[in-house]
């Protein structure tokens, strides 16, 4: 991790990097480019295609999320932005990512833990299952959280909940 006065030093450089790495969250292959590669091909090549194109974007989202975590950990902001690409980011690999990101590099923030138990009973489905697995990971000896995960699965009224 760089020090302070290193960072100082890099200037708008390095708020320029985090800014083009955050933008990465939401990276999306061009279509129009791909769909000429596509054209000719049998239908299980086709899918097989899509699905290396799929895996390449989910790469390139998580790892920024990652990256910006890891370099800018410890930071207000950076932990305010992980906070935020669970409600504007449509990617689950990014939301899953990001809330784990903060779990681990956070966990020790009295924050951290009440703000995932309340996400584990958001409206939403599949943010009920993303909060449920970052707990199950960093805090599956606390007795209250093992409580919580019995319970969602046992009456979650979404069954992707209950499964995970």
């Amino acid at each position: 991790m760089l020090f302070r006065s290193q960072r100082q030093a890099l200037g708008t450089v390095e708020s320029t990097v985090l800014e083009r790495l955050k933008g990465l969250t939401k990276f999306q292959l061009q279509n129009d480019l791909l769909g000429s590669q596509t054209s000719g091909m049998r239908s299980a090549e086709s899918i097989e295609f899509e699905l290396k194109q799929s895996d390449l974007q989910r790469g390139i989202r998580v790892g920024a999320v990652m990256l910006v975590s890891a370099v800018w950990r410890g930071q207000t902001a950076t932990k305010a932005w992980l906070k935020s690409l669970h409600q504007s980011n449509y990617d689950w690999d990014v939301c899953q990512f990001a809330l784990q990101e903060l779990a681990q590099g956070w966990k020790e923030d009295p924050e951290t833990l009440p703000w995932l138990k309340d996400l584990a009973s958001a409206e939403r489905g599949d943010m009920r299952q993303i909060a449920l697995i970052v707990l199950a990971r960093g805090w599956r000896r606390d007795p209250e959280i093992l409580r919580l995960l019995k319970s969602r699965a046992h009456s979650d009224d979404c069954w992707t909940v209950r499964k995970s």
